[in-house]
């Protein structure tokens, strides 16, 4: 009878861990997820040079930062965590071909652009 409490105790513990770790490996997967988005998306922009220029520049500026935050919110979560950045290297687009920008380069592009449209 005292084992039989004592196995039930260990499942009380045992079982929350489990959910708690698999809470867990879920949301590192969502914020791994949150950064590839940010990276793909700030790279195929600023590769897009006919699409920056057919936005409206608060739209785009809402755009570069929603990335910039995106890409710094998820880094600083993983690196938290203790889990390393996901590696990502050439991404291609079906329609503008392989990219190989970095993010930081994209948002180089995309804070000119929006730099050279506000002084003109």
């Amino acid at each position: 009878m005292a084992r039989d409490r004592q196995a039930d105790k260990l499942i009380e513990v045992r079982d929350p861990h489990r959910g708690l770790r698999r809470t867990q490996k879920h949301t590192v997967e969502g914020i791994t997820d949150l950064y590839a988005a940010a990276y793909r998306f700030a790279i195929t922009l600023a590769a897009d040079e006919t699409a920056r220029t057919l936005l409206p520049r608060d739209e785009l500026q809402t755009m570069v930062d929603d990335a910039r935050n995106a890409e710094a919110i998820s880094r600083k979560l993983l690196d938290s965590l203790g889990y390393p950045l996901p590696t990502i290297g050439h991404y291609y687009s079906a329609r503008l071909g392989d990219i190989s920008l970095k993010f930081d380069e994209a948002m180089t592009i995309l804070e000119k652009d929006l730099r050279d449209e506000s002084e003109a």
